[in-house]
């Protein structure tokens, strides 16, 4: 391998966690290179192009501009611009033949869900609860950047920078919001199943399962403001890496690190597929905890990973589809929809999220047609089981069945609108974008882990971990968190090397 360049801080995956880190820290002054597997950045925040046409890496929403929140932050720390559009509606969740609407406004969207679901007195009281613990959650999670605490300096700056008077609230981390939802009145099948399926979008667990302070900002987050990117979602991530190389920094793709070893003076050997190897006093891996150990031959470092990937095992996979469709949707359709369906023979109970391209958006698909992204939940383990005569044979079933809950909806996808699709299960994901057995959505929230229990952040000295499986989880404003968290432990800790 050819020795190359030494910097500061070698980012490893490129993500919005790995590229919001870089960003920041390419803003301070800090050396940065970030080695990216694929041939384009961002990760499962990205795009790509199949069929003539720009489709998103997953069905998505986008949020976090709004005060307090991470993207906002991540603009206001550098200056970057995102390029973005604002939606009037962020979502339409269809059960059947009728759906709701989930605008911006929190007050009309509690007008809309009463008149569907009924339990006015009890649908006001939860509502306006959950938006206060969302303001809270979003209020908290600013002001705590060392979270969770690793040492005595790290609680001490949560003791002082917290209010008192928002501990008695911290009680909701206790209690489920399959709980709360008993406690409103709110429990029947209908009402539990809409909730249950927002949940599943976000914090990848169900009612019984997702602690009501976590489960508060997943529910309200679509009367945050929502955005569109024009072009695709690649615009976001390359808006990153233009913002990072005009900062003096350096992005490298198609350079799979295959091996990080630690030096005796500390600094970090990085071994990339472009046959080049790289020098860096700070590592920061944007992969799941369960690839990290991989990335490393020393014995110590891999137990220091494989002990967490064990334990946070449990994950979510994701059946994907990119569908070319016509441009014949009714006027006032949202780009985002999710579709409600049960008891299906090969699906069982569950949700199909779609998110569209907007009508005339030619930079993703030609005029006179739209893109339809399509996402559901999927274990892992059943594509991983088969023959490939099994394996075909079962994706065949998954496209046909989701084409079926398509057709039946009234979002007018059907045999005669589509011009072409292709599909994805794990293994595909895997593939892609190099996670183990295709896990995406990261940690399913869960009742019996506490809020502290998060794979380690720092767990070895000068290595860093960041995205989705490490707090506070899932979706582009999670891992974009965790970047501007793991930013502010560097700066204090490195800022020595600011040249």
């Amino acid at each position: 391998m050819e020795n190359n360049e030494d910097f500061d801080i070698i980012v490893v995956g490129s993500g919005m966690g790995g590229l919001s880190t870089a960003c920041c820290l390419a803003k301070d002054g800090f050396n940065v290179l970030v080695l990216e597997k694929a041939a384009i950045p961002g990760g499962c925040s990205s795009s790509y192009k199949k069929d003539d046409a720009v489709f998103e890496t997953g069905a998505t929403t986008l949020i976090g501009f709004d005060d307090h929140q991470p993207l906002k932050r991540l603009e206001d720390i550098t200056g970057l611009e995102i390029p973005r559009e604002p939606l009037d509606i962020s979502m339409r969740i269809h059960f059947g033949n009728t759906f709701l609407d989930r605008p911006k406004d929190m007050s009309d969207f509690i007008q809309k869900s009463i008149a569907l679901f009924g339990m006015q007195k009890q649908q006001n009281a939860f509502w306006h609860k959950a938006n206060e613990l969302s303001d809270l959650v979003w209020r908290v999670s600013e002001k705590n950047i060392f979270f969770p605490p690793k040492n005595i300096s790290d609680w001490f700056n949560a003791a002082i920078n917290n209010s008192i008077t928002d501990i008695p609230k911290l009680k909701y981390l206790f209690i489920s919001t399959q709980r709360m939802l008993q406690n409103y009145g709110l429990n029947t099948p209908e009402f539990t199943a809409f909730i249950d399926e927002q949940l599943m979008i976000t914090a990848q667990s169900k009612s019984k399962d997702v602690p009501f302070l976590f489960a508060a900002p997943a529910l309200t987050y679509p009367h945050a403001q929502n955005y569109y990117v024009p072009g695709g979602l690649w615009n976001m991530a390359y808006a990153c890496t233009d913002f990072i190389t005009n900062n003096k920094g350096k992005v490298v793709t198609k350079a799979a690190v295959l091996n990080i070893e630690k030096q005796k003076n500390d600094k970090f050997i990085v071994k990339a597929k472009n046959r080049k190897t790289y020098t860096a006093n700070v590592v920061v891996l944007n992969t799941p905890i369960w690839n990290a150990a991989d990335l490393f031959n020393d014995p110590k470092a891999k137990a220091v990973f494989s002990k967490p990937a064990k334990k946070f095992e449990k994950a979510w996979g994701a059946f994907t589809m990119g569908i070319v469709v016509k441009d014949e949707f009714e006027a006032n359709l949202p780009l985002h929809n999710q579709i409600h369906f049960s008891s299906h023979e090969v699906l069982g109970d569950g949700s199909v999220f779609v998110s569209l391209s907007k009508s005339g958006d030619i930079n993703r698909v030609k005029k006179g047609f739209r893109v339809a992204n399509i996402s559901l939940h999927s274990a892992v383990d059943q594509w991983y089981t088969k023959t490939k005569e099994e394996y075909e044979g079962l994706k065949t079933k998954w496209i046909e069945s989701v084409l079926e809950v398509l057709c039946d909806s009234s979002l007018n996808i059907n045999e005669d609108t589509i011009a072409s699709f292709h599909a994805a299960t794990p293994i595909t994901w895997e593939h892609w974008v190099g996670r183990s057995k295709g896990k995406v959505g990261g940690l399913p929230q869960s009742m019996n882990r506490s809020v502290l229990d998060w794979p380690d952040l720092n767990p070895i000295d000068g290595v860093y971990l960041v995205g989705d499986t490490t707090y506070p989880g899932q979706g582009i404003p999670g891992v974009t968190l965790s970047g501007i968290n793991v930013y502010y432990r560097i700066k204090n800790k490195f800022s020595h090397l600011i040249k």
